[in-house]
């Protein structure tokens, strides 16, 4: 990222159902719900869906700085990450038009989530969200991944971003000179540490 790019500091917030409805669903544990019935069977079913082949991956994330300016979004899938116990820093935009690839999304509408390492997301289709996630105790983060095989082939193969057909991808920093930065200001990050 340039030197010359303005920062846009992004404060974090917890990842709970309400923060991250814009962009999907949470995942969670049912063992959290309140339920009379709490020794029966229960199954929730999720809107996990492809147009392609269904493909299930391990995602690793290696420790690195909070800054960013990259985001992709998937036009023929729902793509899930679910944490397999790190606590990560979680990154996702508000919704531009679909058949347009070229329209950033609104500054003001980037978010930084703090998933605490027994939570997980499925991304609606078309949520902008930030390429990477961030490990915040010191340690690689590793995710089961649910996405599409198709998809993740095309973005590994394609290299103009112009020309891939499932997905579409915007960096603010080539784009308009913009990163974003993730600060704490509620100590978010210390309190997952300390658990």
């Amino acid at each position: 990222m340039s030197a010359a790019c303005r920062t846009i500091e992004i404060p974090l917030e917890p990842l709970t159902a309400d923060s991250f409805a814009p962009f999907g669903t949470l995942i969670e544990s049912l063992s959290e719900e309140p339920r009379a019935e709490s020794d029966v069977f229960h199954m929730v079913e999720l809107p996990f869906s492809v147009d392609g082949t269904p493909d299930l991956r391990i995602a690793h994330y290696p420790v690195q700085d909070m800054c960013f300016s990259r985001f992709e979004r998937h036009l023929t899938m729902t793509e899930s990450r679910v944490a397999l116990g790190q606590a990560v820093v979680l990154i996702t935009a508000g919704d531009t038009p679909l058949d347009d690839r070229r329209t950033l999304p609104d500054t003001n509408s980037v978010r930084a989530l703090l998933m605490n390492g027994n939570q997980g997301v499925l991304f609606k289709r078309g949520a902008w969200h930030g390429l990477d996630c961030y490990p915040v105790n010191g340690h690689p983060a590793d995710f089961a991944f649910f996405t599409e095989r198709e998809s993740e082939d095309e973005l590994l193969e394609v290299s103009d971003v112009d020309a891939l057909d499932r997905s579409h991808m915007v960096d603010f920093a080539e784009s308009c000179g913009i990163v974003f930065r993730v600060s704490d200001p509620l100590g978010l990050m210390q309190s997952i540490q300390l658990k």
